[in-house]
């Protein structure tokens, strides 16, 4: 159900019933969720984005502009495009892989995509680190405690910037490694748009970004 308990923010609970929810019974079924794949959410005021893992379609989200402190979007694993400047996000760390040579790795929907990534530990010291094209992840030999690299995000779609950009990526990982923040920086849509199918990061990828979040993917 559209509702406080499934979307607690007013402001992105009626957006989602105005412009999703297409046979206005108050629910979101299957079908409307999975032909929502660009979110334009930018400078509304929002505060929580919860309720946003129910678009898995989900390829674009510009969130920047609001009063967002926490973005979760591991259940979006088709984002690619992250915008979310303007506000401190909190995003998952990188899980463990159960190696004994790179025991950590954040995914992303296309690791190709990916380059010049530079990871730092507490101390900023290098973390030994690559970008998995087979498994589209980025492994770590130790945690680390920053992490950026360039994010190619092949923008394509109504309203947007035809051809490649890069989008700068970078993740900051709290001492207990449960939570992160991260910033990006890249072109945003010029125009905004009431969702419905669009295209184009990584988070976080992001992220957030974010990823984020993680972020940002495709």
């Amino acid at each position: 159900a559209i509702d406080e308990a499934n979307f607690p923010d007013e402001i992105f609970r009626a957006y989602v019933r105005s412009n999703f929810d297409r046979n206005s019974d108050g629910t979101l079924n299957e079908e409307e969720c999975a032909i929502v794949t660009s979110l334009y959410v930018f400078d509304k005021d929002i505060t929580s984005l919860q309720g946003i893992e129910n678009f898995t379609a989900l390829t674009e989200l510009n969130c920047s502009g609001n009063q967002l402190t926490a973005l979760d979007v591991s259940k979006n694993t088709a984002l690619v495009a992250l915008w979310c400047s303007n506000q401190t996000l909190t995003l998952s760390a990188p899980t463990s892989t159960g190696r004994t040579d790179y025991p950590y790795s954040f995914t992303l929907q296309d690791a190709s995509r990916v380059s010049n990534l530079n990871a730092k530990d507490a101390d900023g010291s290098t973390v030994n680190s690559y970008a998995d094209t087979s498994a589209n992840a980025l492994y770590f030999a130790a945690m680390p405690s920053t992490v950026a690299y360039n994010y190619d995000v092949k923008y394509s779609g109504p309203g947007l910037i035809y051809g490649s950009d890069a989008m700068n990526v970078t993740l900051t990982f709290s001492e207990d490694s449960s939570s992160s923040e991260a910033s990006s920086s890249a072109t945003e849509p010029e125009s905004s748009s009431s969702g419905g199918c669009n295209f184009g990061l990584g988070i976080c990828g992001v992220i957030c970004a974010v990823v984020l979040v993680k972020f940002l993917r495709r």
